[in-house]
């Protein structure tokens, strides 16, 4: 799963040419619709509800985690924001609870739906029109 993300994210970084490019990668990466599926929510759900009990799994999902913060603030501080740390956190926030909410609900995930709700905060944060 883990490795699945990663890849998911390096390949869409590969063709990052710029900052907003990139901020772009990490956000498809995580919420693409090649990531963000049944199967997919399903299969974080349950690794998330081992985190707590695993010390390996915690240690991955810490590795996920901070892979995930040090991308959006590397593409935010490209961008020359100095508030980067908090941006990233909240998008990260925004992503997890996207993920957990579709994991929880009937109707499933919606990837295009996801990534507008993201851009949406950024748009309004970054006051700009991203995607």
């Amino acid at each position: 799963m883990g490795d699945r993300l990663r890849d998911s994210v390096v390949e869409r970084l590969k063709d990052a040419s710029s900052p907003v490019e990139r901020l772009l990668a990490v956000i498809d990466g995580n919420i693409g619709p090649d990531q963000f599926t049944p199967q997919g929510v399903s299969a974080w759900l349950a690794f998330w509800a081992q985190v707590p009990k695993n010390v390996r799994l915690a240690r991955v999902q810490n590795i996920i985690i901070s892979r995930l913060h040090d991308n959006l603030v590397h593409a935010l501080k490209l961008m020359g924001r100095p508030d980067a740390d908090d941006i990233a956190r909240v998008t990260a926030a925004l992503i997890d609870g996207l993920w957990l909410r579709a994991a929880l609900s009937t109707q499933g995930p919606d990837p295009r739906h996801a990534r507008r709700l993201v851009l949406d905060y950024l748009n309004a944060k970054l006051d700009m029109k991203l995607g």
